[in-house]
């Protein structure tokens, strides 16, 4: 998984779809796969994979492509994790600063 830092650094004007579509499923089969799992080792590294995977959002958020055709979709993926998952309060708090900030930005370039 040494891809997810490198994404995380790197991901700028990226498709929201993409991360809706690819790496929302993938981040849920991980945390599937570490509740079945009987080792210790390999469930955490499984939750581990998991949760850096749902801690791209706010590099996908950084002037997105699609967001006005996803945001139905993410919309409905923020309740959900705001109601089950405490660990993503910061990132959804961050996702959301970031798509304000650079979403405010462009319209002023817009303007000018």
């Amino acid at each position: 998984m040494w891809l997810i830092p490198v994404l995380h650094s790197h991901v700028v004007g990226a498709s929201l779809g993409y991360y809706l579509e690819y790496i929302v499923p993938l981040a849920k089969s991980f945390q599937d796969e570490s509740c079945k799992v009987k080792k210790i080792t390999l469930c955490k590294n499984q939750r581990t994979c998991a949760r850096n995977l749902w801690k791209l959002l706010p590099a996908f958020c950084c002037h997105p492509t699609g967001m006005h055709r996803r945001i139905g979709m993410l919309s409905e993926l923020l309740i959900t994790l705001l109601k089950e998952d405490s660990f993503m309060h910061e990132d959804i708090a961050a996702a959301l600063q970031i798509n304000t900030r650079t979403s405010y930005n462009q319209l002023e370039l817009d303007e000018v």
